[in-house]
């Protein structure tokens, strides 16, 4: 007791009173309460203080003796020092809190695999609720048979071997379903250093390997288009001008194989005689279009025509190379200047040295022809229209469609007709090339929703008609009686595939007739398989081009595109739209007997409601409302401003102008406006943030319209995300504003304004 206390004799620890050992003197007065009442306690933990003041914790086991008169007549037992038991405790349940607490899921099993904790993280990774189901449970719960064999048991072993390991390891649910895991394990060793278990510790890398195998399907694409182009194509790290990466091209014509290329300076191969001298890095111009030498590894130099950029990849600036072969070209060169030798030297023989210079001549041209070909082949066509080409036919569509209305001579109005008339035409190939790239990238979406089908063959045959008008041509069409008249899935893109389909017909057949069937060809209880075929009596199509023309920028015959228009993408387009309804398309024809496509489509029955029916119509909007409406139009463009003005106007509403998202925020704030139309991009504050900003300011029922140049569902999912009610894709069509106005004002029921304060 004296050593615990750390007196130094028993003289001095005798002086002191009991009392004074305790930390808290209410302490001494319980256990003396508990020791008299009892006679004894026995293993009580007790916070006393030592000679010097500071605090310990000891076990204490007491008796009391009592006389003959039942009288305490002294006490006796024995206390140990518990402090570095009780700081252990603490330490433990402190570490226990954390593990609970961690992020990773983390666990401990003996040598044999029992295991004896596991924290919330691993048990919940592994589809359980707690973690006491997995208690006492062998760790193979977190494995299939397989993979103990392949993948735990010499992981395990490699940990007793060297006290620890790490990397990847498969593991399963509780469920069955297997998922990928990032393991740290560490071998657990007692006091004395012998092992007596594992630790381990897990990270779920499911979306980090999926990540990864997007990346490298990504790069696979990239790869195989860049080693598809004829052109060579070197990128190279702008600083150091060290080559990262060359296509097959490239390393054709260099002549060695590509590993030996990355990681050279640029100029080991490519304009050996310009060191110091680089157009981007050097001579500061911002790309170089230019004529140069590919120095090719049996040291014979390659005259090209090369085009250099400079590009950024992960914050680094690097130069991307494309270039071509010109000897051919440059041989015809000098066999010109050649034949102007031969000519000065000899004019007997002028007639056969002219001859020659001419076909010398003809020959370069061609090679100069071949030559730029191949250099445009490097860039594949163009994935997003931009701002400045649908703004503007914003302009010219709108304005169009106001000036038609107004009083115009059967000259001026059929100015006016054409002028729309191409217009559209315009704006048609504009979405064929978006609706490409969005098929190209992917993100082409289909929507599942009601439809009645016999309205939408009825619209698509009313847009097909005017295209019949000048021509001795019977546009037909029949659905058969056991097709169901609402059916579910995306009208809109079933309406492109006809459109695209049915116009296409019109343009090729002069006379006869142009007819779509509609039948049903399979049937599961709700789920149908609808087969749609256009014929036409047309100019028909060679067997050998049937699958031809599908794909893109590809006609049956090379002069189709100059004698009746077109993109070359509708067939692609409608293809990819089939393929992605998981569809079929094909086609049956022959050169004078018309032609006739087929494809087949899955559809469901739609939920019937004869009372108020949810499918699509065609329905018009009647612009001369009879009510006001009080628009706010936030655009920056002075064109369009004035465009969506003067329709707007015209049919009674009226407008006030906001020429930035500041601008449409204070505005807001002063009046109260029934709808705003948003443009996204606008200068100071663009339209997402002044959209976010007005409902963060209360207005959460103001109708706010996006206004975009923008045609990418991402465009439309951002704005929808930032507070806006719906999305308005440029040109701006006249029917579209209305319906807005209609749909969002006129026909939602009267609500008291919103004052934000």
């Amino acid at each position: 007791m004296m050593r615990i206390f750390g007196f130094d004799s028993i003289e001095e620890y005798c002086k002191v009173k009991v009392s004074d050992f305790y930390v808290n003197p209410h302490d001494r007065k319980k256990f003396s309460d508990k020791l008299i009442a009892n006679g004894k306690f026995v293993g009580e933990e007790l916070y006393l203080k030592k000679k010097d003041g500071t605090h310990i914790w000891c076990e204490a086991t007491v008796h009391a003796h009592r006389d003959e008169s039942g009288e305490i007549d002294y006490f006796d037992g024995f206390m140990q020092d518990i402090t570095e038991r009780k700081q252990m405790e603490r330490q433990n349940r402190r570490l226990a809190m954390i593990a609970e607490q961690a992020g990773e899921g983390i666990a401990v099993a003996d040598l044999n695999g029992i295991l004896q904790f596991t924290n919330v993280s691993w048990a919940n990774m592994h589809g359980y609720e707690t973690a006491d189901e997995m208690l006492g449970k062998h760790m193979s719960i977190c494995h299939t048979d397989e993979q103990m064999k392949t993948d735990v048991i010499p992981f395990n072993e490699q940990v007793k071997c060297n006290g620890y390991h790490t990397g990847e390891v498969g593991h399963v649910r509780k469920d069955g379903t297997r998922f990928p895991v990032q393991m740290a394990t560490t071998l657990f060793k007692d006091e004395v250093g012998v092992p007596v278990g594992f630790i381990g510790f897990a990270w779920d890398i499911t979306e980090r390997k999926r990540a990864e195998e997007d990346l490298r399907e990504s790069e696979t694409r990239v790869k195989a288009v860049l080693d598809t182009v004829q052109a060579g194509i070197v990128l190279v790290e702008a600083e150091s001008h060290i080559i990262v990466e060359v296509n097959q091209a490239a390393v054709r014509m260099i002549g060695v194989p590509k590993e030996e290329i990355v990681g050279k300076i640029c100029h080991k191969y490519i304009c050996p005689a310009e060191v110091g001298k680089c157009p981007i890095t050097d001579l500061g111009q911002k790309e170089d279009n230019s004529e140069c030498v590919l120095l090719a590894v049996d040291g014979k130099e390659i005259p090209i025509l090369k085009s250099v950029t400079t590009i950024m990849l992960g914050g680094r600036d690097y130069l991307l190379d494309s270039f071509v072969d010109i000897s051919d070209r440059k041989e015809a060169e000098d066999a010109m200047k050649r034949a102007r030798r031969q000519a000065e030297e000899a004019k007997d023989k002028l007639e056969i040295v002219n001859q020659d210079l001419e076909e010398s001549i003809e020959r370069a041209n061609l090679l100069a022809e071949e030559a730029v070909i191949a250099n445009q082949v490097k860039s594949e066509f163009l994935a997003n229209m931009s701002h400045e080409i649908r703004t503007p036919m914003n302009a010219i569509i709108g304005f169009g469609d106001i000036l038609e209305d107004t009083r115009l001579n059967e000259e001026q109005l059929d100015y006016v007709q054409t002028i729309n008339r191409s217009a559209n035409a315009l704006l048609s190939i504009i979405n064929d090339i978006l609706d490409f790239s969005k098929v190209e990238a992917g993100k082409l979406l289909l929507e599942e929703i009601d439809f009645d089908l016999e309205t939408l063959v009825f619209d698509v045959c009313e847009i097909i008609k005017p295209r019949l008008a000048d021509g001795d041509v019977k546009l037909l069409s029949h659905i058969d009686d056991d097709v169901p008249s609402l059916l579910r899935g995306d009208p809109g893109r079933l309406r492109q595939v006809l459109i695209n389909l049915m116009g296409n017909a019109s343009k090729f057949t002069e006379s006869g007739e142009i007819e779509l069937n509609i039948k049903m060809v399979g049937r599961q209880s709700d789920k149908l398989t609808i087969g749609f075929a256009i014929r036409d009596t047309g100019i028909g199509i060679p067997k050998d081009k049937h699958e031809r023309i599908f794909y893109a920028f590809q006609q049956a015959d090379g002069s189709t595109t100059r004698k009746y228009g077109g993109t070359g993408l509708g067939l692609a387009i409608s293809k990819s739209i089939i393929e992605n309804m998981r569809g079929r398309i094909w086609l049956e024809s022959e050169p004078g007997s018309g032609s006739t496509f087929f494809f087949n489509v899955p559809l469901t029955i739609a939920a019937d409601h004869p009372e108020t029916p949810d499918v699509v119509t065609t329905k018009s909007v009647d612009e001369n409302l009879e009510h006001s409406v009080r628009i706010l139009l936030a655009e920056d463009d002075k064109v369009n401003q004035k465009l969506a003005t003067a329709l707007l106007t015209r049919a009674g509403h009226t407008v006030d102008i906001a020429e930035n998202g500041r601008q449409a925020l204070k505005r807001v704030k002063a009046y109260d406006y029934d709808l705003v139309f948003m443009d996204v991009q606008m200068p100071i504050m663009d339209g997402l943030k002044a959209t976010m900003a007005i409902r963060r300011a209360g207005f959460k029922d103001l109708p706010i319209i996006a206004m975009t140049a923008s045609a990418f569902q991402s465009d439309k999912d951002q704005c929808i995300e930032a507070g806006m009610n719906e999305f308005l894709s440029k040109p701006i069509k006249r029917k579209e504003v209305f319906e807005q106005i209609q749909k969002f004002v006129l026909d939602r029921p009267p609500t008291n304004p919103l004052i934000a304060t």
